[in-house]
């Protein structure tokens, strides 16, 4: 079972790690295999800028959370956010 501060650690440091191009953002993690994955939900093509700011945002997730064994992250395009169960919503553009 994942810290149960996890959902408010993932959802700072994902807050502190976007763009203006990000509409959303959902993290989910599996403590029996230890797999984290990070969705950033995007309003339009990934920048330079998106890339770093999730690939910084997910460094923060694993080092914050010492049972990660594995962590994948990945832009989708922000009408998939409604659709998507996977993991918490822990970022929503109002």
């Amino acid at each position: 079972m994942p810290s149960p501060y996890f959902d408010t650690e993932a959802r700072l440091i994902v807050q502190r790690n976007i763009t203006a191009n990000v509409a959303g953002a959902r993290v989910a993690f599996d403590p029996s295999t230890g797999d984290l994955k990070l969705v950033y939900y995007v309003f339009a093509r990934p920048s330079d800028d998106d890339e770093e700011w999730r690939e910084l945002a997910i460094a923060e997730l694993i080092a914050a959370h010492p049972k990660v064994r594995t962590a994948s992250s990945e832009f989708r395009r922000c009408e998939h956010m409604a659709q998507d169960r996977d993991g918490a919503l822990v970022f929503e553009r109002d």
